[in-house]
Formats: C-alpha cells, structure tokens, sequence
C-alpha cells in the first residue's frame, strides 16, 4: 500500500473509530426502544427519521462537496469562501426550517401517521436547519486535516444524544413508577412529562444538535456573513447536480422505511398493523449499520483527500488502489455479519417480535457495500466539474452546465 494510501488509511481509521463508538453507543440504545416501546410507536420513529436522511440532502444541497472543490481551486480565498458557503446555508436553513414547521400536519398526513403530533415534525424541522448549519464548520475541519476535533464533536454530540435518551425514556419512568430514587419524584415531575412519551427521542436529538453549534463555537466565530450574488451561481450550477444524485441516493437508501407503513396493505401480514412491521422493519435496518458505519468513515476522510490529489500524475493507480482496499474491507464485513446474524440479533433485538424480518439484513449489507463501490467510483466527474453526471446517473438532467 503507498504512502498515499496509508495517510488516508489511518484518517479514515480516525474518522471510523469515534463513527463506530459513536453509533455503538447509538445502538445501545435500539434494545431500549424495543423494550419500551411498542413496535407502532417505533414506526413512527422509523417513518420521521427516514424523512430526516431524505431531507438532509435537500437542506445542504450539495454544499459540501462543493466547499471542497472550490477551495481546492489554486487562488481561492478559503476564508471568504467558508464564509459565503455558510451564509447561504444558514439563509436556506432558516426558510426551509420554516416552511417544514408550518406544513407539520401535512407531512404527517403524507407518511400516514397519527395526527396530533406535529410537534415531533417541528422539533425534526429544527434538527435539520441546525445540523446543516453545522456542516459547513465540519467540513472545514475535514479540508483542514483536523480529524481528531471532527471526531470529537462528533463523539460529544453522540453521548449527549445517548445520555438524554436513556435520561427520559428509562430513568424518569423508573423514578416516577418509584422503582428507585423516590426522593427525586418532585424534581423530575416538573422536568419529565410523560404524554411525550416517544418524543423525547426527537427532543434529545434537538438539544444535541444545539450542542453541537456551541462545540463549533471556534470555527463560527471565524465566520462573517458574506452573500455575493455573483459567486452563488457556479457554487450552485456545480452543487445542484451533486443534490440530485445524494437524492437518488437517499431514495434508494430510505425510501422503503418512508413507503412501508403508507403502501402496505391492511392487514398484509396477519395480526400486524402498517405501522408495527414499519417498527419491525426499522429496528432490523439496524443491523446493517456495520456496513454504513465504515462508508461513512471513508467519506469523511476520503472526499478532501481525493480533491486533494486530483493534480497528482499517478491520481488513477491511487484512487484504484483506495478501491480495492476498501471492497475487500465491505466484502469482510459483509460476511461476517451474514454469518453471525443469529447472535447479532439476540443482543440488539430483545423482543421476539423484532427478530421476525432478520432475513433482510444480508441484503440491506450487500446493498450498502454496492453504495460504497459507486461513492467511489463516481468521484471522476466531481474531480473534472462535471457533476451533471451525477445527474444523468440519479435522474434525467436537463442540460450540461460548465462551472
């Protein structure tokens, strides 16, 4: 393996382990949701946060990749860059927060979930303006080869999320039920309402995220609000193809748990209502997260680093070589997991009940291990300004733009 090679190894290796960690304590937390929550009440977890990856996209709009081509440009101003990239960003964050928090109710109707929980909608509408907020911050760390910050904000915004989960949907109920510390019953009364109930996952996503901004306290205090018209348009002539094809994506990737409780037939599986094989097929998506957990370590080290060396004269031989390591560390994964599902499933999946689809899983991985192959591979036509590629891959592209 080259020198290059290995440099990208140990980012991703650094990038991959706060991701594992990360998610590991993430996962701690589906035995908690199946153990306390019925698998209807999982559904609607399942469908809102299918709608927060689909919806991700369309807040960054590409944004990201972008920051990193532009700033890759010889004479770039980065500084002035970040700064227009993120007041752009912010712009749209604000309006799309909005209007997804005005029309709570309609999308509720449009996944088919109970009414009257709209407020889950607006706190998931507040989740994603503050988390696009972020990204830009995030990937000036990345560009500046800051790894270990990156994945220790990351890692603080996790346990937070983590801590305040198992805060309100396992010590409150205890503590009011007095199974202990009985003397904490009036304090927790005022701070812990019950009527809630799954929506304190929502909540503490929400306070994470906000705590996550004030983690990236330094790198926002580098930013000045710059909106020039002028430079918006190549940003986003190169950016709006990138959005499309992250949407294709995204289609592909959650499509299935949004469409599930709103296309399968009443009654399709015996004694199971849309909304508990949604659970059922959620919390068994889980199991594939192996798969997304070292894909998504390799973006965040992968993308500056391939901007990076794109001058390099031996760029091909390297960028071929990153694929053949990384294929045969998803095909390691892959049957490693397929072979020990049984196990796997008996730790993370308490209830019975949620055993019952651990057939998909082997697919959802192989699935997830042909994402990464194409991530890889469809790094060309970012490389070259020809993101409209990316276009005609996702979806039919009305013509071919020059940035």
């Amino acid at each position: 393996m080259s020198s290059i090679a290995k440099r990208l190894a140990s980012q991703t290796a650094v990038y991959g382990i706060s991701s594992i960690v990360g998610r590991v304590l993430t996962y701690l937390l589906v035995p908690v949701y199946t153990g306390r929550f019925a698998a209807a009440e999982y559904g609607i977890v399942t469908a809102l946060y299918a709608c927060v990856s689909f919806l991700n996209v369309l807040f960054t709009y590409g944004l990201e990749t972008t920051f990193f081509r532009f700033a890759s440009r010889p004479g770039t101003d980065r500084q002035l860059l970040y700064s227009r990239v993120l007041s752009l960003l912010i712009v749209s964050s604000i309006v799309f927060s909005g209007l997804l928090a005005w029309q709570a109710g309609a999308l509720l109707r449009l996944l088919k979930l109970p009414s009257g929980q709209e407020r889950y909608a607006v706190w998931l509408a507040l989740i994603l303006g503050l988390d696009a907020v972020a990204a830009i911050p995030f990937a000036r760390l990345r560009l500046e080869n800051k790894a270990q910050k990156f994945a220790a904000i990351r890692m603080a915004n996790i346990v937070l999320n983590v801590a305040l989960n198992l805060f309100f949907i396992i010590v409150c109920p205890d503590i009011m039920a007095g199974e202990y510390l009985t003397v904490l019953q009036p304090l927790i009364a005022r701070i812990y309402d019950p009527s809630i109930g799954v929506g304190y996952v929502f909540l503490s996503n929400l306070a994470a995220s906000a705590f996550t901004l004030l983690l990236l306290a330094r790198e926002l205090a580098a930013f000045r609000f710059n909106i020039d018209v002028a430079s918006i348009r190549p940003m986003l002539v190169y950016a709006y193809p990138i959005m499309l094809m992250g949407l294709a994506g995204m289609v592909n990737e959650t499509l299935d748990r949004i469409l599930l409780p709103a296309w399968l037939p009443e009654g399709f599986y015996p004694g199971k209502s849309s909304e508990t094989v949604a659970g059922i097929y959620g919390a068994c998506y889980k199991l594939s997260i192996f798969m997304s957990l070292v894909i998504q370590a390799f973006r965040y080290s992968a993308e500056p680093f391939f901007f990076s060396q794109s001058t390099e004269k031996n760029s091909p031989a390297t960028f071929a070589l990153v694929l053949k390591w990384f294929t045969l560390c998803c095909a390691f994964i892959f049957v490693f997991i397929s072979v020990n599902l049984e196990d796997f499933a008996k730790h993370f999946l308490r209830s019975a009940e949620y055993r019952e689809g651990i057939a998909v899983v082997p697919v959802l991985l192989l699935a997830n291990l042909f994402l990464g192959v194409y991530w890889n591979l469809s790094v060309w036509f970012k490389l070259t300004d020809k993101t409209y590629y990316g276009t005609y891959i996702g979806g039919p592209a009305p013509y071919s733009p020059s940035c």
